[in-house]
């Protein structure tokens, strides 16, 4: 008895005291640790679910990302107003005093305002979200993170470009993996008239095929695409997963294509200048 009297007393002792109007206790510290700790264990709880909610394909990653992101936010805000109420601080005090600076601060966070809305839109919409390749701006990239304010875009040339999310929602954005993760590339080839075609049809959906990174189905083709002033102009395309990866994917193909050329005998036309000189 005398132990919980002991505890009673420690939970109950004052640490702060601002005349009569506000008292802070250690049993106000302990519970606001306590919400602090429950928030952690029921986002991680929630993370684990999605996890595996994604491991059966009942979700992809990117709806994965936009729920737990959402999630969190309302989570964290519902647990900081709790400890602010635990606390004895008056949140409505808070909120008012926050409405007056918005309102004298005006129109010179306008911006951050919109960039807050379009991420809420972006992840509730799903249209754009993690793991997507998009175009934007002339660039093209793969969708890393989408943040309440801002998104990073990891490049091609793998760089990370944070982007504020106003311009994912205000500007035209190309979705190349919105309906599908798949994408279709292509080669362009040029080689003499004396070539044989079929050999050449073969050579390159061989050499496209080698790559473990080409899908099979659909399977590579081989396109004859004209009569050029120098040679004849082929077109092979393939599909593939690896969208981020595909310029690797088209230069690894030319490095075999220009091999079995030369090992077959079949010449790539290039420009040539005939110079007459004329004794005067």
């Amino acid at each position: 008895m005398n132990f919980l009297n002991y505890v009673s007393q420690f939970l109950d002792y004052e640490i702060l005291s601002i005349g009569n109007s506000y008292k802070l206790k250690v049993y106000n510290i302990f519970l606001s640790l306590l919400v602090f700790f429950v928030a952690k264990l029921i986002k991680t709880v929630l993370k684990k679910w999605l996890d595996i909610k994604v491991k059966k394909q009942d979700l992809d990653v990117g709806n994965e990302y936009a729920i737990l992101t959402i999630a969190s936010y309302v989570l964290w805000i519902i647990t900081i107003v709790i400890i602010l109420e635990i606390l004895g601080i008056d949140v409505t005090i808070l909120t008012a005093g926050s409405a007056a600076l918005l309102v004298g601060i005006g129109l010179g966070i306008q911006s951050i305002f919109m960039d807050f809305l379009s991420g809420i839109v972006l992840l509730l919409e799903g249209e754009n979200k993690v793991n997507d390749i998009i175009e934007f701006d002339n660039r093209v990239g793969i969708i890393k993170r989408v943040g309440i304010r801002t998104s990073e875009i990891q490049t091609f040339n793998d760089t990370a470009v944070i982007v504020p999310n106003s311009k994912l929602i205000n500007n035209y954005v190309v979705n190349w993996s919105h309906t599908d993760k798949t994408a279709r590339y292509s080669i362009k080839v040029q080689v003499a008239y004396k070539s044989e075609v079929r050999l050449v049809e073969k050579i390159l959906i061989d050499c496209i095929s080698e790559d473990s990174r080409v899908l099979k189905a659909p399977a590579p083709f081989v396109r004859f695409e004209d009569f050029g002033d120098k040679g004849l102009i082929f077109n092979v395309f393939f599909w593939t997963k690896d969208i981020i990866l595909f310029e690797n994917i088209r230069s690894d193909a030319r490095f075999r294509i220009f091999e079995k050329f030369k090992e077959h005998n079949i010449e790539i036309p290039f420009p040539q200048r005939v110079i007459t000189m004329v004794n005067s």
